[in-house]
């Protein structure tokens, strides 16, 4: 899946992946230049949510997400951000920005005024 140049704002999902959510175990998502606004995840992944496939994200925006686990981002699999900007996003649990179990790896990016209830703001 991929998405390039897209806005995600105020929408909602009942579990996983406010505005975007990936379940396939093998895919692939990958996110360049989209701006992710104000969406909410019941469970995880305010923003986006991935399960144990992959998740490339470049050059975007995360502003105001907010889930219990991974308040923009929540993923199983692993994930490389880049050059993306992470403000004020919140999960009541873990990971106020990003929550993920797997390999990680940010470049690039900032993180300001994420806040998480437990682990990792």
């Amino acid at each position: 899946l991929d998405i390039q140049g897209c806005t995600f704002a105020r929408n909602l999902a009942g579990s996983h992946g406010g505005a975007v959510a990936n379940r396939a175990r093998t895919g692939v998502l990958h996110v360049e230049g989209s701006h992710f606004e104000a969406n909410q995840a019941l469970l995880a992944g305010g923003a986006l949510d991935t399960y144990e496939g992959a998740l490339f994200v470049s050059g975007s925006r995360f502003i105001d997400n907010k889930a219990v686990e991974g308040g923009a981002v929540a993923t199983t699999g692993g994930a490389r951000i880049a050059d993306s900007a992470f403000v004020q996003n919140s999960a009541s649990l873990y990971g106020g920005a990003v929550r993920n179990l797997s390999v990680l790896s940010i470049t690039g990016s900032t993180f300001t005024e994420n806040r998480s209830g437990a682990q990792g703001g």
